[in-house]
């Protein structure tokens, strides 16, 4: 898909963090320049690749890299203990770890366990790891095409919160990721003129279901570094951002933000919540700002994909998480 779209619109702005914009042509090139150089770390078709990284570019470029590669990307929640990341990369049997300099210091229980493992680091340089950066500019000789990959072939082994014991790793498919992202689309209508928001971490299944949306449709994609409510309300307003998903508390706490009465929020088509069953109060206090707020219902197992409610039932419904994807 992103070859697709840096085929499509290749100047179009694909991602930005901070006052950094990456176009499609830019996130395609990178992408598979770091795909190149991975093969020189043994990294073959179905191996693991853990991910355990800050919300930035970088993130997105490695679970591309991985899907051109047939590689399994591994995203690990940096909430997570040390011993917690040793256990996953260790389960998951990783033979690459790519994470950023604020937290190479949680992955030495890691190495530990898993002296094998080769370590990447983007950000400043780290004694004893590879350079990420370096390893892109390096891999433009020896750039990785994208590969067309069967729909039962692993993408990647996502960690399921552990509510009911220790998190599952679930194994989730290109052909359950197409299906659930086809399914988002369609039935909200996301597109290429969409700007997608993404305030929360990219690691969990409910945060890569965002990126993976934006990578699907074509669209802009707007990652911040962490969630501030009232940065987030500004940045809505600035970019006029079009979609925002996210778990109710973060809605609760935007409502909540003294700025929100003042913000121009008028953008926003796709606006969904979950996590938890949404209040009437909140449903209330983004619809009478005419704000389409609508529930939904998703799980690790479903490529992060179940339910969701239309707009129109959203208030009559209140409770439901609604109908499941066709």
């Amino acid at each position: 898909m992103v070859s697709f779209w840096a085929q499509w619109h290749p100047d179009e702005v694909a991602i930005s963090f901070e006052n950094r914009n990456l176009t499609w042509r830019e996130l395609d090139l990178r992408a598979g320049a770091f795909a190149g150089t991975l093969g020189n770390l043994g990294v073959q078709k179905g191996e693991r690749v853990g991910l355990f990284m800050n919300n930035r570019i970088e993130f997105v470029e490695v679970l591309v890299a991985c899907m051109y590669t047939g590689a399994i990307c591994v995203p690990l929640n940096t909430r997570l203990t040390e011993s917690e990341v040793a256990t996953q990369v260790s389960k998951s049997s990783c033979t690459v770890i790519v994470t950023d300099t604020d937290l190479i210091s949680r992955i030495e229980q890691t190495q530990q366990v898993s002296p094998d493992l080769n370590v990447i680091v983007a950000g400043e340089e780290v004694g004893g790891a590879f350079a990420y950066e370096a390893m892109v500019e390096s891999g433009h000789k020896e750039r990785a095409l994208a590969e067309m990959h069967s729909a039962d072939a692993p993408l990647f082994i996502c960690f399921t919160s552990g509510t009911t014991g220790l998190p599952k790793g679930v194994v989730t498919t290109h052909g359950s990721w197409s299906e659930s992202l086809t399914m988002r689309c369609l039935a909200h209508s996301i597109g290429g003129a969409d700007t997608v928001i993404m305030p929360f971490s990219l690691a969990p299944a409910g945060g890569l279901n965002m990126a993976m949306i934006a990578l699907w449709a074509g669209c802009r994609l707007i990652i911040e570094p962490e969630f501030d409510p009232g940065v987030c309300l500004k940045r809505i307003q600035d970019e006029a951002a079009t979609v925002l998903m996210a778990p109710n508390v973060f809605h609760e706490r935007m409502a909540e933000h003294e700025s929100f009465p003042s913000a121009d929020l008028s953008s926003l088509r796709v606006v969904l919540t979950g996590g938890s069953p949404v209040t009437e109060k909140l449903l209330k206090t983004y619809q009478q700002r005419g704000i389409p707020m609508t529930e939904t219902m998703g799980m690790t197992e479903a490529s992060a994909q179940g339910l969701t409610i239309p707009p129109a039932f959203a208030k009559e419904k209140l409770g439901s998480a609604g109908i499941p994807g066709p």
